[in-house]
């Protein structure tokens, strides 16, 4: 991996750990635009993905969390957390 591609990484983790504290501390508008920034950054990030999902279920956006969970379950359909919140917002 070159030292760039590394920095990038770093930095999608970085901003999806401070994400996930704001949605935490309920501060969903930041939660909000530093995961999509991470998103940017790297378009499949499952954990940017997901966490995008949650904080748009918050935000009762349940459209908008569907569209994170379903990216999430075609990019990794085992994941278990995912598919739940999904079927939650489905009703099935």
């Amino acid at each position: 991996m070159r030292k760039q591609e590394q920095q990038e990484k770093r930095t999608v983790e970085d901003l999806i750990e401070l994400g996930e504290f704001y949605f935490l501390n309920g501060k969903l508008k930041n939660a909000l635009d530093v995961l999509e920034k991470a998103r940017e950054l790297d378009p499949q990030n499952i954990e940017a993905l997901y966490t995008l999902g949650l904080v748009h279920e918050a935000k009762n956006s349940f459209s908008d969390a569907r569209q994170m969970y379903e990216r999430v379950l075609k990019l990794a359909p085992g994941h278990k957390a995912a598919k739940n919140h999904l079927e939650k917002l489905v009703g099935t």
